[in-house]
């Protein structure tokens, strides 16, 4: 009986667990293990996750009524069928403080003392012209 020689095997290379972060105590900041102390981190150019805002804009949330939000939607399909521009909710409301900030007429909504009273006030004023 013929004897084969053994195939050779390729060794699975060693697995290295990084070193665990440290916790911070009230006398020692944390420190982060070698391996990630010196990794670079992402340029501008890689910026990873949302966008960043721009200069002079802040994120906030607010709450709509349903219809309120089908509006605004319907009226960006309108823009989209119309112009074939993507204009998004906040994009329409923008525009709309925006037109009331800067158009100059006498709007002094700071004696409504409720969502209704201003948009009574509101609706007023653009009923009068």
């Amino acid at each position: 009986m013929a004897k084969t020689k053994p195939v050779p095997t390729k060794a699975k290379p060693k697995q290295v667990k990084p070193a665990p972060a440290t916790r911070a105590t009230p006398t020692q900041p944390a420190t982060l293990p070698a391996e990630l102390a010196t990794t670079p981190l992402p340029s501008a150019k890689q910026h990873i996750g949302r966008p960043q805002l721009p200069a002079g804009y802040a994120k906030a949330s607010l709450t709509l009524k349903l219809s309120s939000v089908l509006f605004l939607d319907r009226l960006s399909c309108d823009i989209r069928s119309n112009t074939n521009a993507i204009v998004d909710r906040g994009a329409i409301l923008r525009g709309v403080i925006e037109a009331i900030e800067s158009s100059g007429i006498s709007l002094d909504l700071s004696k409504c003392a409720s969502e209704a009273d201003i948009t009574n006030t509101i609706k007023d004023r653009l009923c009068d012209d």
